[in-house]
């Protein structure tokens, strides 16, 4: 028994972690219906809710008939329908009432799904414009790093007399090698950003 208690703790702590946006929605959602059912059912504070008013007003009604029907057998038979009519109508209305707020609460559950739908498109959007950004530092930072290596091979070229095979083949190694750093870094840039 203790092991199934443990194992359902365990799929429950899996399934919040795995979407807890849609567990407090749900949640959320629960409690809304709950509350609109309560209120509407029962009320709160001292003001009393749609469903404790009609059946209070019904038993009201019921316990007078009753004590007019008292004297007479007949009369009380009619008091014990009308009292049966009177509590199927109640449960009829409570029924119709319970109906009307799933009602609502579908719809304010919906409400929320869009909400959510919208936010999250709001986020993805906000993800792509900074990845989008990264990407454009990541190619300014390869020309600076561009710049500095062909600037360091011009240096060298002009300190060191060297003939112009040699100077090309230089600049080459240099545009390579920095090329070569701007992929290896990029791969790396990307996965911070998604991180």
């Amino acid at each position: 028994m203790l092991e199934m208690v443990s194992e359902l703790f365990q799929e429950i702590k899996v399934e919040i972690a795995a979407n807890p946006t849609t567990i407090i929605i749900e949640v959320v959602q629960f409690v809304i219906l709950i509350a609109i059912v309560w209120v509407v059912a029962i009320g709160v504070g001292k003001r009393s809710g749609l469903v404790k008013n009609m059946l209070k007003e019904r038993r009201v009604k019921i316990a007078s008939d009753l004590e007019m029907a008292d004297g007479s057998e007949a009369a009380l038979g009619g008091a014990k329908q009308k009292a049966v009519a009177d509590v199927a109508e109640a449960q009829a209305s409570a029924k119709k009432t319970l109906t009307e707020a799933r009602r609502k609460a579908k719809g304010e559950r919906a409400a929320g799904a869009a909400a959510a739908d919208r936010e999250a498109e709001a986020l993805r959007d906000h993800a792509q414009q900074l990845l989008a950004m990264e990407h454009q530092e990541m190619l300014a930072e390869a020309r600076e790093r561009l710049l500095e290596v062909v600037g360091s091979a011009t240096r060298h070229i002009l300190s060191e007399r060297i003939s112009p095979a040699e100077q090309r083949a230089l600049v080459q190694r240099a545009i390579m090698t920095t090329i070569e750093g701007a992929e290896t870094a990029s791969p790396q840039r990307s996965a911070e950003a998604t991180a």
